[in-house]
Formats: C-alpha cells, structure tokens, sequence
C-alpha cells in the first residue's frame, strides 16, 4: 500500500458525546492522533449536530440518530436491537436454542444451566417457581443459584442462595422487585478458581462492527471479590460478588488487588497447577483460546435472531463476563453493552486508552480504507481485512460473516494469514516460493502440536481437589427451553 502525506489525507468530522469523562479524553485523542487513511475533525460541542455533515456519531445510545443509521449516511457506536446478546434472559433462550440444535457446540458445556424466571408480583412467587422446579423441589443445601435481573448491571439485584425460602425471602424484602418482572437463575458455579485467596471474574471487551465481525481484545481483566471467598457464607455478597461497583466506596478497597490483568495471574495459576510459572503462561493462552470459542459460538447463537440485529454501518463495544473453575474450565455469564470502563482503574488506565486508539484504527480502515466498488466486490473485501489485519495488535478476530467465513474458529492471530495478490504475477511468484511455504507450514504445524503437547502435560499434573459440577464429557442438563 502506498505511503500518504498526512497533509494528502480526507478530512472527516465525528462527534463524541458520551458520560464517561474516563473513556471521552481517550475516545477524542484517539482520533485526533489518528493518521491512517482519514483525518478526523472533532465536532466542537457549540456547534449543531444538524448541521454539520458527521461521518461518525460516537454518542449514548438514546442520543443516535437511527434516521440517519437506517439510511445508512452516517456510522453509529450501537446497534439499534441487540437485547438478544445484552439481556441475560434473552441470551438463555438464544443459547438454549442454539444448543438443541447444536450439540457438539461448546457453549453446551461452557454456559451454566439457566432458567428464565418471570415475576408479576413478588406476591405471586410460588407461580413463578412453578416453572423452575429444580429451585422449587430442591433440598435445602443442596444446590447453589444466583438470581440476577436480566436488564440490570453494576452487580445490582444479584443474590446467591441454596434454598427456595432463601429466594422467597430476598424477592419479599428487596425494594425493587415488584418493578422487574424478567429474571434467570443460573447455577452458581460452587468451585472456582481462588488466587489471593479471593474468587475473581474475568472481563474481556469485544469490538463488533457491521454485519458483523467481532474481535476480542486481548488485555483481560481479572475482577477479584473484595473479601476472601467462604463458600460456606452466601450471604457475605462481598466474598462473592466480583463487581468493583459495589466495592468502591468501601473502606478496605484497594484498587490494585481488586482489579489486575489475566496476564498477570500465570505465576498464582501456575502454582494452583503444581506447574512451573513459564507453563502457567500456557495455561493463560488455553483459557483465552477457550473464551474465543466460547465468543465464536456466542455470536453464532445471537445472530441468526431477530433479537440482535447488526447493521452494517454500526460498531459496538461489549464488556463479556466469565468465570475460570477449579478443573480451569471457562463459563460464559453473560455479556454487557456499554462497558464501565472506569473500573479499569488508574494503574490500568493504559488498557482502554490503547483499546480506543485500536478501536479507532479498525473502524477506519473498515468503513473509510477501500472505496466501494460493486464490480470488485471480493477484491475490496481482501483489500479491506489486509488493512484491518495492518491495524491490529491488541485485538483477536473471533466471529465473522463479511470478511470470512463464519463456519472458521480463528484460534490464530489475524496476523497470521496471508492475502493474495491482485496482479498477474501472483503464480509465478507463488510458485518460487511453494517450497519456503511448505517447509514454513511445515514448522508452524509443529510448533501448534508441540504447544498442544505442553497443554496436554500439563493438565495431567494439574491436582484438582474435587471434580467440577459440570464437567466438560457431561453435557449440561435440565437447561428449558422457554418460548415468550
């Protein structure tokens, strides 16, 4: 690709208007550093939205102007329906139903059983439970759930409970509950993973544009629980709520224990695993490489229905949820719109800044790098991921139905793969080089099978102190299938 002044660059203008002063400062000076086949003129705040010509609108959700989306003269940071992926009850149904239909999918293994549990009135609980009998028949002690509000966020309305009464109880007290009438309760994964002796989650934000691709940004982090985790006290919600929103205003706070990187954990994983540290590193990239999976087939489920509509001319970063057990097997919670980035914290700041620059860089090249050319159709298309492969570093290619193949699940780098050339001298220089592709297609697939083999030793020397409830050679159960 040809090299091109700055000064030779299209001008554009984008508007940024969003709450978070935490993420605005790094949104506008990602595009004012932003030098890569468009410059971009920030809309001062003084001037009308109406009257200017905006490229992009980067804005909160209630504030873009879907006219303009639909007719497809201007690019938003949302997609208009997408309570298919963001509502927790809406995700069970979408990933049951692809589950009937998939068995061999990984999220049959990898999402918690999960039932939707309506509420008219808290004075109607025993109808609502009627329809999860699990919870309703269940001994007292037997088993562990956790009750969250399907539209809810921040760790509100979230209750972890082992008996029946124990719900009844909570849904009778809680101020708030005859205003929600759409719940689930999910089986409480009882075993997880403690390092610093406190159970975490770990939260990965994904960039989806058009219609659609999504990558995932490899900086995860890990979210820990304020105090110690005691399985045998459901009631201390700080023990085992991992959410920093309800932990922030509390005394014993401390930013730099609470919120870290996953990368950061190889030497505590390690030492759960009786491995060395260099293979703990190991264990990391197995659990990444689970949650692309996990991803791939999650975007698999949602957009086949009419719940989660990507538009072409759209982009949307989402904060997905998950949670690594004692066995080192990743479970799917649930996913998230409009991420709190600000739970990064400040010794993490680097993490959404870096993200917003890449994000920047990605959705230029993808909507602004190739000019539309119906006649060429597939060569626009390899123009346009060559220079979306050019702008990735941070970010892995997941899930997707333009440039790809959907069937693909990429456990490789978008770096990783080649593009073919338009001219005529693609064959012959093909041809010169069959034998230095073979023999480096040779050494790659070894190194693949030699980190396969490391994976494979050391999960055997890993000492689980009980198997896991769910394991992965047993399908999950009793999961409904619930039509509304």
């Amino acid at each position: 690709m040809a090299i091109i002044n700055n000064s030779d660059l299209k001008e554009l203008i984008v508007s940024i208007n969003v709450d978070s002063i935490y993420m605005k400062e790094a949104i506008i000076n990602g595009f004012k550093q932003h030098n890569k086949f468009i410059k971009w003129k920030i809309l001062n705040e003084n001037e009308k939205l109406n009257e200017q010509i905006i490229s992009i609108q980067w804005d909160d959700y209630e504030n873009i102007n879907w006219e303009k989306i639909l007719r497809g003269q201007l690019i938003g940071n949302y997609y208009c329906v997408r309570k298919g992926l963001i509502r927790k009850a809406q995700l069970c149904f979408n990933i049951s139903k692809y589950c009937s239909k998939h068995l061999d999918s990984i999220l049959n293994f990898c999402y918690p059983p999960t039932f939707l549990f309506e509420l008219d009135h808290p004075d109607y609980i025993d109808e609502a439970l009627s329809d999860v009998p699990e919870v309703r028949d269940m001994e007292d002690g037997s088993l562990q759930w956790i009750l969250k509000a399907s539209v809810a966020d921040k760790g509100a309305e979230v209750f972890v409970f082992d008996s029946a009464q124990k719900l009844r109880d909570f849904i009778e007290q809680s101020e708030h509950a005859e205003y929600i009438r759409e719940w689930i309760i999910q089986k409480y994964i009882e075993r997880p993973l403690i390092i610093y002796q406190r159970k975490f989650h770990l939260r990965a934000y994904v960039l989806t544009i058009g219609a659609m691709s999504a990558f995932v940004y490899k900086d995860i982090l890990a979210l820990f629980a304020l105090k110690p985790y005691n399985p045998n006290n459901l009631e201390d919600k700080l023990s085992h709520i991992t959410n920093t929103c309800i932990q922030q205003d509390h005394v014993d706070f401390n930013e730099n224990e609470s919120v870290r990187l996953l990368s950061e954990l190889a030497a505590p994983i390690a030492q759960f695993a009786n491995v060395s540290e260099s293979q703990g590193f190991i264990l990391i990239d197995s659990i990444m490489n689970r949650m692309y999976e996990i991803l791939h087939d999650t975007f698999e489920a949602v957009t086949s229905e009419l719940t989660f509509l990507p538009l072409p001319n759209c982009f949307e970063l989402f904060g997905f949820d998950f949670l690594v057990d004692q066995a080192l097997n990743v479970w799917l919670l649930e996913a998230n719109s409009g991420p709190d980035f600000a739970q990064t914290g400040e010794r993490l700041k680097y993490v959404p800044i870096n993200l917003a620059n890449e994000t920047i860089d990605i959705i230029t090249a993808h909507f602004f790098s190739v000019p539309s050319n119906q006649s060429n159709f597939e060569i626009d298309k390899q123009l346009k991921l060559q220079n979306i492969t050019n702008c990735l570093s941070k970010f892995h290619l997941v899930y997707d139905k333009q440039l790809r193949s959907s069937n693909e699940r990429p456990n490789i780098s978008f770096n990783d793969f080649e593009f073919k050339k338009s001219n005529e001298d693609e064959d012959e220089e093909e041809n010169d080089n069959d034998n230095q592709n073979e023999n480096q297609n040779d050494n790659e697939n070894q190194n693949q099978n030699d980190n396969q083999n490391d994976l494979k030793e050391i999960t055997t020397k890993i000492e689980i102190p009980s198997p896991p409830l769910i394991t992965q050679e047993e399908p999950i159960k009793g999961k409904k299938l619930i039509l509304w």
